[in-house]
């Protein structure tokens, strides 16, 4: 048998359809990362400036000093949030969607439960992903031009070939090695179609997501307390991009569990 043709334009339009009946669900499933939005925003510009002042309490008109080290314990939180709180948000997201779309509805409680009891399997799929992530950003700006975009183009690689490890361990309930197989052999010889696939994601989540936040920052630069309560400013700026960025993340997500099911489909159509 022949594996059948996925049509990006079809699973766009199948996922605007279906959207809207998941994504009240799904917005309170990755309402946390709102919370984190906030706390990590806030919390980190007050310690720099803490750290800002008590520098210039200590030397006075002096440059740049090391920081003290306790200062790095703030980014426990941060890697306690990659590491566990995303894998755990992501799992509970994908098998939400992934049962309301095929009948079997689920509540959000229950998908939180389906996704921490295999956090050890989502987290062992999440890490190639994350190390890629890591390794990508912290790259930026120190290496030379051709070795940036060769590293670029196979993180693009492995991550296209790897993005499946979490739908198989959270849908299949596969263990984390045979979640990342499973999405090594899905993606087999589709690798230019997901990437037009997620180049097609990236745009028609990306632009929204830039200009609708241009907008909320223009307009709200003309509100009284733009400039005399910069905090409150600052936050509800935060909370609006979060939001914003949470919707384009549902509608991502209910789109590539509509690829992935498409795929599985069809290469249980070619065997």
């Amino acid at each position: 048998m022949t594996a059948q043709r996925i049509s990006a334009r079809s699973l766009l339009r199948e996922t605007l359809a279906v959207v809207g009946s998941v994504y009240p669900a799904l917005f309170t499933i990755n309402s946390p990362h709102l919370i984190w939005s906030v706390l990590e925003t806030l919390g980190r510009d007050a310690l720099n400036l803490h750290i800002i002042e008590r520098t210039l309490s200590e030397h006075p008109g002096a440059g740049t000093f090391p920081v003290n080290p306790i200062y790095r314990l703030a980014e426990v939180p941060f890697w306690i949030y990659w590491l566990v709180g995303v894998p755990l948000l992501c799992g509970a997201t994908i098998f939400y969607t992934y049962r309301s779309l095929t009948g079997n509805q689920v509540s959000v409680g229950e998908a939180f439960k389906h996704a921490y009891r295999r956090v050890p399997q989502l987290i062992c799929a999440w890490i190639p992903s994350a190390l890629m992530l890591y390794i990508f950003f912290s790259a930026l700006g120190f290496l030379q031009p051709l070795i940036f975009i060769a590293l670029m183009i196979s993180g693009l690689y492995l991550s296209i070939r790897l993005q499946f490890s979490l739908f198989a361990t959270v849908i299949d309930n596969a263990a984390a090695q045979d979640s990342i197989s499973s999405s090594w052999k899905l993606t087999k010889g589709r690798e230019w179609l997901l990437f037009r696939e997620t180049f097609l994601m990236g745009i028609v989540t990306a632009v929204p997501l830039q200009l609708i936040s241009l907008l909320i920052s223009r307009l709200m630069s003309y509100l009284p307390f733009s400039s005399g309560l910069g905090r409150i400013y600052q936050l509800v700026f935060i909370v609006l991009e979060s939001s914003l960025e949470i919707s384009m993340g549902v509608l991502i997500s209910v789109y590539f569990v509509l690829l992935y099911r498409c795929l599985r489909d069809s290469a249980a159509a070619i065997q």
